[in-house]
């Protein structure tokens, strides 16, 4: 698995902003914007007036305090980049697998148009529910072991070679999947070392097969479901294609020196949003820390948190260095163009537009929509 310790991650992970999306803007990861980190689990918290006092007497996160203004920042004393101009691209690493787009398309599909449980064997794109135990050396290792674990064949969630290994699968039927972690693999106990997974189907879901035309063009706006299927397949390689770009470059980066004030700012923005998630249930943070995101402590959430935001920092550097390898700036003309058009959008004034809209983070917006296009138009290799 490409996270370890599956129990945290199916808490957690529904609360964090991905890294890119909170490099646009601040505004797009406040709370009121952010996925509802309860909505799916039971929290076990409790409510009443104690807690709501208690809560109301916590003192709100002030962000901007931890605001980092990247037009001071010089990327060059946080990272080498030496090799980023010599990045190339072959034809392979940007296409996507066939059961990578199977699953794309189908999830998608699934979530508009409806679902269907089966009872013939796993294919690429189906959702299947699973129990699974993970062993080294016939070992049992934290975090390889979990019941009715959910995981979509081609979603590329797992190590490589796990869902590959599902398919064909039949409910009920133990399979056991020889695998090896990669080399560079995030939990360095595991990294490049041999695994053996023991496997049980206990359910497949995949798209409905009772779709009409019309329930496509109400629910989707295509006029029939291979138009819309052509859509979110053309949207995933797209994807793909452009996150692959993206992370060979800052791959190529190295860190020299953590920039503590962005790591720092990305540990407060989600602190911040799970205040937010607090408040609505009338607890504390700690509180709300404790029984619905299973940490013991505030310090430990955020020790949890550290490599997210170590890769935060290193993307938005990596956005200066790659905004100067290819020579774009942000004038101040784009951003009172940017200005006029958010007024636009809106009947706030010009002052509370400009007080939600830091001029700072305006400016990153357009800087990191200008890399990333430029960086996205490249041609691969055959």
């Amino acid at each position: 698995m490409k996270k370890i310790n599956q129990k945290k991650i199916s808490k957690v992970g529904l609360s964090l902003c991905l890294v890119m999306g909170m490099m646009a803007s601040g505004v797009a990861c406040s709370g009121k914007n952010a996925k509802d980190p309860t909505a799916s689990s039971g929290s076990g918290l409790t409510t009443g007036a104690a807690n709501a006092t208690q809560a109301s007497t916590e003192a709100p996160i002030d962000l901007e305090k931890y605001a980092v203004d990247l037009r001071t920042v010089k990327y060059q004393d946080y990272i080498k980049t030496d090799k980023l101009a010599s990045v190339s691209f072959t034809k392979a690493e940007l296409t996507p697998s066939d059961a990578y787009l199977k699953y794309q398309v189908t999830s998608k599909s699934m979530s508009a148009l409806g679902t269907k449980t089966v009872e013939r064997s796993v294919q690429a794109g189906d959702t299947v529910t699973l129990d699974y135990v993970g062993m080294i050396n016939d070992i049992r290792f934290q975090g390889g072991t979990a019941k009715d674990a959910t995981l979509g064949i081609g979603s590329q969630t797992f190590i490589d070679g796990f869902e590959e290994g599902l398919i064909g699968a039949t409910i009920g039927k133990e399979v056991v999947l020889n695998l090896q972690f990669p080399e560079d693999y995030k939990e360095k106990d595991y990294a490049g070392k041999k695994c053996v997974f023991k496997c049980t189907v206990k359910k497949i879901t995949t798209l409905t097969d009772d779709i009409k035309d019309e329930q496509v063009k109400a629910k989707t706006g295509f006029a029939t479901l291979a138009e819309y299927q052509k859509s979110l397949e053309d949207a995933a390689a797209k994807s793909y294609r452009e996150n692959a770009i993206w992370k060979k470059y800052v791959d190529s980066i190295e860190v020299t020196k953590e920039h503590e004030g962005l790591i720092e700012e990305y540990l407060m923005v989600q602190l911040s949003m799970v205040q937010s998630y607090a408040t609505m249930y009338g607890v504390t943070r700690q509180i709300y820390i404790q029984n619905q995101l299973g940490f013991a402590t505030e310090d430990e959430f955020k020790k949890y948190l550290t490599d997210y935001a170590k890769l935060f920092a290193k993307n938005k550097l990596a956005t200066l260095a790659l905004a100067d390898l290819k020579n774009i700036t942000c004038t101040d003309a784009e951003i009172k163009d940017k200005y006029a058009q958010i007024m636009k959008d809106t009947t706030a004034s010009e002052e509370e537009v400009k007080k939600q809209n830091k001029e700072r983070d305006v400016w990153f917006d357009i800087l990191l929509k200008k890399t990333s296009e430029a960086v996205y138009a490249v041609n691969p290799q055959s």
